[in-house]
């Protein structure tokens, strides 16, 4: 697509975001997902410049945001941000206050280039992180989605420009059967209940910016 826009010919695109990581966040594992540090410390170790370098040969659109710059849905509020030193603090503190050794497994359909980059990142800030291949996408998604057996997947929450509303509150809200990361935050669902009747795009977009600074 990238290419083909380059190149002159007339395009269209709809903005679709994606998560990339999905964390298992049930408090029935040896996974400590639950713990918001943890949480915290796996989007802190990202690069996604590195990530789109190594898997996309840097032509993807990988950044902070929810929705990218060209978006009418787009925030100055980040999402996420990369800071190792601050992953690696957060990974000491909930080591040293509960034993757990910063192991887990991703899980990934192959130990591709991508299930690879984010091994090394995530390994660089003293997460122990093993690949847990499955034989085909259908597989993680049963893993994923129905059976909630993994601790983190490359898996994507998926959300239109067209329908954000019905893809956060179907995702990630407290009491949706659609949540299979076990996300469960009353303030998060609040501030997402009001999407539903927000002004597009000026109120969307402000109800984003605090769905990002909560989320950071």
């Amino acid at each position: 697509e990238v290419r083909a826009i380059e190149e002159g010919f007339a395009a269209y695109s709809q903005l679709v975001a994606g998560s990339g990581l999905a964390i298992n966040s049930s408090s029935d594992r040896d996974f400590p997902g639950d713990d918001p540090r943890v949480r915290q410390a796996i989007s802190f170790a990202i690069d996604r410049d590195a990530v789109n370098a190594r898997v996309n040969d840097g032509q993807g659109i990988m950044g902070d945001f929810y929705f990218p710059p060209s978006s009418p849905l787009y925030t100055e509020q980040p999402f996420s941000t990369f800071d190792a030193d601050e992953a690696r603090r957060l990974v000491e503190e909930v080591k040293a206050e509960t034993g757990w050794d910063g192991s887990f497994q991703l899980l990934t359909p192959v130990p591709n280039d991508l299930a690879l980059a984010y091994q090394a990142l995530l390994n660089n800030v003293g997460f122990n992180v093993s690949i847990d291949q499955v034989a085909s996408f259908l597989e993680l998604v049963e893993r994923t989605n129905f059976t909630s057996n993994f601790d983190v997947s490359i898996h994507v929450i998926t959300a239109y420009e067209t329908n954000v509303f019905q893809s956060l509150s179907r995702s990630l809200t407290s009491d949706s059967s659609s949540n299979y990361s076990k996300y469960s935050n009353p303030e998060f669902d609040a501030i997402v209940s009001e999407l539903r009747t927000a002004e597009v795009p000026d109120g969307q977009v402000d109800v984003l910016g605090r769905l990002g600074e909560l989320w950071l």
